[in-house]
């Protein structure tokens, strides 16, 4: 069973030390002429804050719904096509787990997530490695995206224009210091 959902972000009156002052008190709230200016109506925001509040527990409602369909499709699909799933799932080759590995021990010193990871991880990544050639980062790129696709990471951050640039950028480099 789930609990309630968690909100992202608490209520904006959960940040006041005081209590607001009542409208009919005639206290301006804000002072000067900026746009922060006038009177707080602390009804509307109650009212918005609650709708917020509202939204928020919606969309977490329809995320465990949507979870939990294709939990069943899974549990359908593996029931009748284990087989094929099998055949079709990516798979990380030894040397795809022993790139993976270097690239995680870099992520782990310089405090980038390594799995799923970011491009910029990755970017950074390869800048170091790209005094191998472009051959080199290529491989890299390729056994990172693998390892992704076979941990079930449904997006390929190697997939990104980042990562995608600074391989044609190596390669062009590499082309225009060995022309042959």
């Amino acid at each position: 069973m789930e609990t309630g959902p968690t909100l992202k972000f608490p209520l904006a009156l959960d940040y006041f030390d005081v209590a607001p002052p009542k409208p009919s008190s005639g206290v301006s709230f804000y002072e000067g002429g900026g746009i922060l200016s006038g009177r707080a109506d602390w009804d509307e925001i109650r009212r918005q804050s609650a709708e917020q509040h509202k939204q928020e527990v919606e969309a977490a409602e329809r995320a465990a719904e949507l979870r939990h369909r294709c939990a069943m499709v899974d549990q359908m699909a593996g029931k009748y096509l284990a087989r094929k799933l099998n055949h079709v799932r990516v798979k990380a080759s030894p040397r795809h787990l022993v790139d993976f590995k270097k690239f995680r021990e870099y992520c782990v010193q310089h405090d980038w997530p390594f799995s799923p990871t970011v491009p910029h991880a990755i970017y950074e990544y390869m800048v170091e490695e790209s005094e191998k050639g472009a051959d080199h980062v290529a491989k890299l790129a390729k056994s990172i995206s693998t390892v992704h696709r076979a941990a079930g990471h449904p997006d390929d951050p190697t997939q990104d224009d980042l990562v995608k640039a600074l391989l044609l950028q190596v390669k062009q480099e590499e082309e225009n210091s060995n022309p042959n």
